[in-house]
């Protein structure tokens, strides 16, 4: 086997594993920031400012877990970066939940709803701008 092919195969599986942790560190992290977000809701908050709380509230966490259990990376000096994917998340998640407030009335089924594109789309972030080139575990 050419040694190209070897190396591609071992990044394919690097990257599958670097996934599924975060897949799993993130529903640790989504358990955390959805809860947050439905006691929110239930206190009478509107949807946007309680993602912004949960959001507040999640991201150091999210941060150093992420971060070293998933990008094995814990320089925090990467933590500017990761403050502009949640903002874009936070506008991800308030305009999907407006957007299926015509469909769905209940605001926390909508958040859920928005669970999934949101944690692609922010481990697509994460990747490619936040952990990209960074030196692993410092």
């Amino acid at each position: 086997m050419p040694v190209g092919n070897t190396n591609n195969i071992a990044t394919k599986i690097k990257s599958k594993k670097q996934f599924i942790a975060f897949l799993i560190v993130g529903s640790i992290n989504t358990i955390f920031g959805y809860g947050l977000f439905w006691v929110f809701v239930t206190l009478g908050l509107h949807y946007s400012l309680a993602i912004l709380i949960g959001s507040i509230l999640g991201v150091v966490f999210n941060f150093k877990t992420t971060g070293s259990i998933v990008f094995k990376n814990k320089d925090n000096s990467l933590i500017a970066k990761y403050l502009i994917v949640y903002a874009i998340q936070y506008i991800f998640n308030v305009g999907g939940i407006k957007l299926l407030s015509f469909i769905v009335k209940d605001s926390r089924i909508s958040g859920g709803i928005m669970i999934l594109p949101a944690a692609a789309i922010v481990y697509l972030m994460l990747k490619s701008f936040v952990f990209k080139s960074s030196k692993a575990a410092k």
